[in-house]
């Protein structure tokens, strides 16, 4: 039996992927030593979270094949969360970067006086997880972007054919 899956549902993966990669630097930053430690942002934790959410969601409503009216509507559902979730997760960007964005000042644009006092290795280790999260973040609402815009039904010249044995 041969399952093809769209270009999109691949975007779709990759939106997420990248969206649980850039929590687990967010858990990461605010758990490791250094500037950030215990620097908490709930609301960017809710929005990421709530963001892979609808993003699993619309990819199984992909995979479930129902006829009918509930199947419209489940495509309709589909295409809605595969809206939302980039909407979602640039709402968890935003609030991410605002957080962060005065502790980037004080990192890397200190006073040449105390520039030795704050960049110390754990500060630096913290800020650059920081921006790996925001590039992370960012290449997540990219594909997240491209995926809503992509079709997510099977089209043969988008098509990967994937052998099930």
């Amino acid at each position: 039996m041969k399952n093809k899956v769209s270009a999109g549902m691949i975007a779709g993966c990759v939106t997420f992927v990248c969206a649980l990669l850039g929590f687990i630097l967010y858990l990461i930053n605010i758990n490791a030593s250094g500037y950030f430690q215990g620097g908490s942002v709930p609301q960017a934790q809710l929005f990421v979270i709530l963001s892979m959410v609808t993003i699993a969601i619309a990819i199984c409503l992909y995979f479930v094949k129902v006829k009918g009216i509930a199947g419209k509507i489940a495509d309709i559902a589909g295409d809605i969360l595969s809206v939302v979730s980039p909407v979602l997760l640039s709402a968890s960007l935003m609030t991410l970067v605002g957080s962060r964005v005065e502790g980037f000042a004080f990192i890397y644009f200190s006073n040449a006086d105390v520039l030795t006092e704050v960049q110390t290795p754990a500060n630096l280790s913290s800020a650059h997880v920081a921006i790996a999260n925001i590039v992370v973040m960012a290449i997540a609402i990219v594909a997240g972007i491209v995926w809503a815009f992509l079709g997510k039904k099977k089209n043969e010249e988008i098509s990967i054919e994937i052998d099930k044995a």
